[in-house]
């Protein structure tokens, strides 16, 4: 499989308020790719996010889709990516979910049936059946973010961009919801970007970048990074449990390497 680049920067700094947020920072995100950016609190996440979304004036170089990120390619850029900001839910909390879910899928074109078609198979699948029209305000934190996630899905974009938006839905929903976006990842060569607090939902990613100080610390394969003791150290990551446990089985011999996932340890055990 042929792998190429969805989202480059290069040499991009950024300042506000007379603060140096970026540095020349230079990263890449392949196609298809599933990437979580991690980092402490104003170690420059949600920037990063409102960077790629084009609200932040910039110096150096960023390329999305193939354009180059600046007010001329702004509206190109926008048709294949898709940003989610975890308080969004706050200006459509008078909409009904059936609105949100085909807001975009009305602006692309498409006939009503399709529509409905495509809202009904969405909402299926994740027991939204019940609240289609209900206003978005009135229904749980965690349903309002799984559905403007799911609205963003529906856009046929092929970057998705969540800023901080996993953390609000609840474990088993969020399950479902990564193994849909993992599948979309296979079948439309979806790309998932997202920013978290919750190591946990590391886990689901393939790539994690870490940012401290405005600086890429770390930029390599999830399985990499918690195998790498000294850096988990060095920027004060957290350990999932999972993880932690493996660690232990482990040191104890009682399997060989570490896991990722719980299933997959159980399965390890049992061998």
């Amino acid at each position: 499989i042929i792998m190429f680049n969805v989202i480059s920067l290069d040499n991009v700094s950024l300042a506000m308020n007379n603060k140096m947020l970026f540095s020349n920072l230079n990263l890449e995100v392949a196609s298809g790719s599933f990437v979580s950016i991690i980092g402490k609190s104003n170690s420059g996440k949600s920037s990063f996010v409102k960077l790629l979304a084009g609200l932040l004036q910039y110096r150096g170089y960023i390329n999305i889709n193939g354009y180059s990120l600046d007010d001329e390619n702004i509206s190109s850029i926008r048709k294949g990516v898709s940003v989610v900001f975890s308080d969004d839910c706050r200006e459509f909390s008078n909409f009904l979910v059936y609105d949100i879910l085909s807001l975009e899928l009305v602006h692309m074109g498409l006939d009503r049936k399709t529509i409905d078609k495509k809202v009904s198979d969405v909402s299926s699948k994740f027991l939204l059946d019940d609240i289609l029209y209900t206003q978005m305000g009135e229904i749980s934190e965690s349903r309002q973010v799984l559905v403007m996630v799911l609205s963003s899905v529906l856009s046929g974009c092929n970057i998705l961009i969540m800023d901080d938006c996993l953390d609000k839905i609840i474990d088993k929903a969020k399950n479902k919801l990564m193994k849909y976006l993992k599948k979309l990842k296979k079948t439309d060569d979806l790309t998932v970007l997202m920013t978290t607090h919750e190591m946990e939902n590391v886990l689901y990613c393939d790539k994690v970048i870490v940012l401290d100080e405005g600086k890429k610390v770390y930029d390599d394969s999830v399985r990499h990074l918690f195998e790498d003791r000294q850096v988990l150290k060095k920027f004060d990551i957290e350990v999932p449990f999972v993880v932690n446990l493996s660690y232990r089985l482990v040191k104890e011999g009682r399997i060989s390497n570490i896991c990722l996932d719980e299933r997959k340890l159980v399965d390890e055990l049992w061998k």
